[in-house]
């Protein structure tokens, strides 16, 4: 498996693929989405690969959304937005088990790429913020899966103050499931359970708490529609321009 965005790995039933962007800090583009659904769609199909890795290389995880891609845009298209909203979903209804292993910051929809994981492991320096609306975005296709696992105040809080968390307050609120200096450690320990699951188990769990939370069809519409509007409102677009072309913030 090559691809342009990720380098991977597979051993002993584990895939790992390390996001591999960074030149553009490891953000989110189309290619990036299209590349994590293709490797979804191959180890679907490969009995033997029971767990997929996502990590990111050079301090960084994901850092959400890439600026440059959405400004080169002349007009948004609403599949711009329903891609990301899609693969996150995928991650939560896959037979797969998805593990995020983070070495440093986490920004915005690489957040959602996170809360999307059935696993999250952190080492004590990594990071976490929503940053959205300080560009006048919110982070509407995040929130379901991030109030799932935080609960609505905490993450209504992270939305609204755009602070950053740090990995020992994000694994208090339940972003993150194990912080450990070792995270290759860390991993090995949890594996020797995880593997032995029928993935057939795995993939009845994921569906049937699915049907127990509020990421539904109507909720996904409505976060896409959202995303979409706001994401294409002349005002963002400017603020998206202006930190691109003068690295001006929207309040300069």
């Amino acid at each position: 498996m090559e691809f342009k965005t990720l380098r991977v790995n597979v051993e002993n039933g584990v895939v790992s693929a390390m996001i591999d962007r960074k030149e553009n800090r490891n953000s989110i583009n189309r290619l990036l989405i299209a590349e994590l659904t293709q490797l979804l769609d191959t180890i679907e199909s490969q009995s033997e690969i029971k767990m997929l890795v996502i990590s990111g290389g050079n301090g960084v995880f994901c850092t959400g959304m890439d600026f440059d891609e959405a400004v080169a845009t002349s007009s948004p298209s609403r599949d711009n937005f329903s891609e990301y909203m899609t693969l996150l979903k995928r991650f939560t209804v896959t037979p797969k088990i998805l593990v995020a292993k983070i070495e440093g910051q986490v920004l915005a929809g690489g957040v959602g790429v996170a809360a999307a994981c059935d696993l999250v492991l952190a080492t004590p320096e990594s990071s976490f913020c929503l940053s959205e609306l300080l560009w006048g975005l919110v982070p509407a296709m995040v929130m379901p899966f991030l109030v799932r696992r935080t609960g609505l105040q905490a993450a209504y809080k992270m939305a609204l103050t755009t602070e950053t968390l740090s990995a020992e307050e994000a694994n208090r609120l339940g972003l993150v499931d194990t912080v450990d200096l070792d995270l290759d450690v860390a991993l090995k320990r949890i594996s020797r359970r995880l593997l032995r699951l029928d993935p057939a188990a795995v993939e009845n769990l994921k569906l049937f708490m699915r049907e127990m939370w509020i990421i539904n069809e109507p909720m996904e519409e409505l976060a896409v529609s959202e995303s979409f509007r706001i994401g294409s409102s002349p005002q963002v677009r400017r603020n998206l321009e202006r930190f691109i072309r003068h690295k001006q913030f929207p309040w300069e």
